[in-house]
């Protein structure tokens, strides 16, 4: 009988750490998440970084019932983070090929990120040429500083079709402006 009262005792202590330490992770992720989006990968392991001791007395399913518990309240959704992080990014200048890095980086889903840059409507050779009106005035007049440019829009992550496409335009509407 009392050993069936010890087992009773170490389950009850044992529900309420795991208790104690999910409301931990929960608040700090909804913390988190009050200051910026993240994606549920990013986030993750944002949370295993932080609660590393508590993850190995609990166990690992404490934070996939957080991360389940955060998106069925709408606090955490992919589709939603990948679109944001997409107009963030076109907002600062960046092209497809680094946007598509980035996200891939953050581990989202390949068709999440495709299915997400294809409804973005941007159109690249348009967006190429206006960060390239942004950052230089003049045309290159020699081929050195012409891949100074060429760099340039290749680190923003402008495909090259896009980056001469761009160059072509800018040309164009220097001569007209003449």
């Amino acid at each position: 009988m009392a050993s069936h009262d010890v087992n009773n005792q170490d389950l009850k202590t044992s529900t309420l750490k795991y208790d104690a330490v999910k409301t931990k992770v929960r608040n700090y992720a909804v913390g988190l998440l009050a200051k910026r989006d993240y994606a549920t990968e990013e986030l993750q392991s944002k949370l295993a970084r932080k609660f590393s001791e508590e993850l190995q007395s609990t166990g690992q399913d404490i934070f996939a019932d957080s991360v389940a518990w955060l998106i069925e309240l709408g606090y955490l959704n992919d589709a939603k983070y990948c679109a944001m992080f997409i107009r963030s990014s076109v907002a600062k200048g960046r092209g497809r090929r680094r946007i598509e890095q980035e996200l891939k980086q953050k581990r989202l889903p390949q068709t999440l990120v495709a299915d997400a840059l294809a409804q973005c409507q941007v159109d690249w050779y348009e967006h190429a040429y206006e960060c390239l009106r942004r950052k230089f005035k003049t045309l290159p007049e020699d081929a050195k500083e012409k891949a100074k440019v060429i760099r340039y829009l290749q680190y923003r992550g402008f495909l090259p079709d896009e980056i001469f496409c761009a160059l072509d335009q800018w040309q164009e509407s220097l001569e007209q402006e003449c």
